[in-house]
């Protein structure tokens, strides 16, 4: 009996560790998915920066242009 039960508390602790893995992994992957989402956001605000500047960039030889072509 006492082997039985010393089994049995060894099941139990190892099932409890590995559910603490479990659960220490869903949160290294959501804290990954978050930082690949903020990641994200980043390059599609510095995609719109770097479009606006070549917009106005474009403008800028645009109305330099029609200057010199002015006088």
């Amino acid at each position: 009996n006492w082997s039985h039960y010393q089994s049995f508390v060894a099941q139990a602790e190892e099932a409890i560790d590995e559910a603490q893995g479990v659960r220490m992994l869903e949160q290294h992957i959501r804290d990954a998915k978050a930082e690949l989402d903020k990641a994200g956001k980043s390059r599609v605000d510095l995609l719109a920066r770097v479009k606006l500047s070549h917009d106005k960039l474009n403008d800028l030889r645009k109305r330099k242009a029609s200057l010199e072509t002015f006088y």
